[in-house]
Formats: structure tokens, sequence, C-alpha cells
């Protein structure tokens, strides 16, 4: 039932909060990325893109583009798969990945390395539209309990 979803959704979101605070953040975010970037779940989508933009926040610009674990091939390609799904609050957090990441100016020259032309060619007019007016308004749709990841923390659930 309807109840049960929301329940399970609930439980899965403060576990991957939980991982978030306690696991180390590289490992964490190429977990969520390989796992939930790419699912057939536009749900599982969503939660991914979330949890990777939270992530991304907390590591800022240079440890995601120039960390260890070669993070930077990982966390672009998915967030231009992110930007281009088709579900709003997936490609709201999407744009919130970019927009951290376009202050580094290391960024366009990794971007050209870890994203396809064609990908490249797709996303340009999303990352002129970050750079101009940032990542707009949050999509009303997120019916996540932790709906802002920003300003949640363990301690207040």
């Amino acid at each position: 039932s309807a109840d049960n979803a929301v329940f399970i959704r609930e439980d899965v979101e403060r576990a991957l909060l939980h991982a978030v605070e306690q696991m180390p953040q590289t490992r964490t975010a190429i977990a969520l990325i390989v796992g939930g970037a790419s699912h057939r779940n536009a749900l599982v989508r969503r939660t991914s893109a979330q949890f990777v933009a939270l992530l991304v926040e907390r590591m800022g610009a240079t440890k995601c583009l120039l960390g260890p674990r070669d993070i930077g091939e990982h966390v672009l390609p998915a967030a231009a798969r992110f930007v281009q799904d088709s579900s709003a609050a997936t490609r709201y957090y999407g744009r919130r990945v970019f927009a951290q990441l376009l202050t580094h100016s290391a960024f366009e020259k990794l971007l050209r390395k870890h994203v396809t032309p064609g990908t490249y060619r797709n996303i340009c007019g999303i990352l002129e539209s970050i750079k101009r007016r940032g990542v707009g308004d949050r999509p009303q749709d997120l019916s996540s309990p932790l709906k802002d990841l920003t300003t949640v923390s363990l301690d207040d659930k």
C-alpha cells in the first residue's frame, strides 16, 4: 500500500543520510552514483541525485574534481545524466551539483574529458543557465521526509 511505500522510503533515506554522515565521502558518492545514477526507477535516480548533491556541497568543488579515487570521472557524467532526467527533482539536484562544480578553474577541462561530446553539447545550455540564473527553485513535488538535506543532520531525526 501507499503507506508502506512511504514508510520504506523514509527508512531508506534515513539510512542513506546516516551513510553520508558516517562513511568516507568519496566512497559514498561513488556508491550512490554507481547504484543509482542510471537506475531505471525515477525515484531511485532522484534519491541518488539528492544525496550526491549533498555530498558534493559538503566536499566542495576541488575535492570532487581533483580528489582521490578519481571521483570527478564519476561525478561529472552522473551530474550530466541528472540534469537531463525526466524528473524535475532529479534535474534540480543535478543543477545543484553543477552549481558547486562550476566555480572550479579546472571544471571545463575535466567536463570535456569525462563526458561524451554529445552529452557536452546537450548540457551546455543548462550550464549557461546555471551560471546566469543559478539552480532555480526547488520543485514542489518532493515527497521526501528529508526534503532539504542541507539543513538536516542525524541529530534532527
